[in-house]
């Protein structure tokens, strides 16, 4: 069983390259006796399955189904771990760990990150953090894990006709919203969801690293080593 706080990082097989990019950074200055991160990478048909720093997971492998491995993470966690909460973000994220490691406010939330147009509930664009970074409380992923199924149900039906794809932070934040009486919702504003690859003197989680055009469309990318590498230079010389 673990004892630390589990973060999940959002990857995939073919994904190489930004896994390299991040255990050569940031994952280097992560305080491992708070934290346990992993590397969240599908194979369906297969158990779950620790293998040094990733975590196989019950699932498939691609960004249109990104959500069953959020869901088989969190199921995954919460059997594992006897952790307060879990977090998890994205591969292209860059966490500091200069202010990741002390930031503890979070303990006292259910459900914690940038909450991207308004925290409460109105309509489908609202109500829901960034996929960017976010942390549950324990008792939040367990509401989660219980009721998800129903809430993938409900929004497969209304996607058919809109021809969409099931985006998993929202999945989380709309399962939450429902079926969560309570529910503790805390806005990390030094979360940037959109930060590309620039400095900001508070950030906890910058996000699109790889741009460094504030238009995330735009071809003028930074490989995914270097622009992390840069990241990494703006926090520790």
């Amino acid at each position: 069983m673990i004892n630390k706080i589990i973060l999940g990082i959002k990857s995939c097989a073919k994904n190489r390259a930004r896994k390299k990019s991040i255990e050569d950074t940031w994952l280097k200055k992560i305080d491992t006796n708070i934290f346990f991160p992993v590397f969240l990478v599908g194979r369906k048909g297969q158990p779950d399955c620790l293998e040094k720093n990733i975590l196989y997971l019950d699932c498939d492998d691609d960004y249109v189904n990104l959500y069953t491995k959020t869901v088989a993470y969190f199921k995954w966690a919460f059997y594992n771990s006897d952790s307060s909460h879990i977090w998890i973000c994205d591969d292209d994220s860059y966490i500091n760990c200069n202010i990741f490691n002390k930031y503890s406010k979070y303990l006292e939330y259910d459900y914690s990150g940038f909450f991207l147009y308004g925290m409460e509930k109105i309509n489908d664009t609202s109500g829901y953090t960034s996929g960017c970074g976010y942390c549950l409380s324990r008792k939040a992923t367990k509401i989660l894990i219980e009721n998800v199924d129903e809430m993938v149900s409900l929004k497969m039906i209304s996607l058919r006709k809109s021809n969409d794809i099931l985006w998993e932070d929202m999945l989380v934040g709309d399962t939450l919203n429902k079926h969560m009486q309570n529910l503790k919702k805390l806005h990390i504003p030094e979360i940037y969801p959109w930060s590309r690859c620039r400095k900001y003197d508070n950030l906890l989680i910058g996000h699109y690293v790889h741009h460094s055009e504030p238009n995330e469309n735009s071809k003028n990318k930074l490989n995914f080593y270097d622009s992390m590498k840069k990241m990494h230079s703006f926090y520790y010389k």
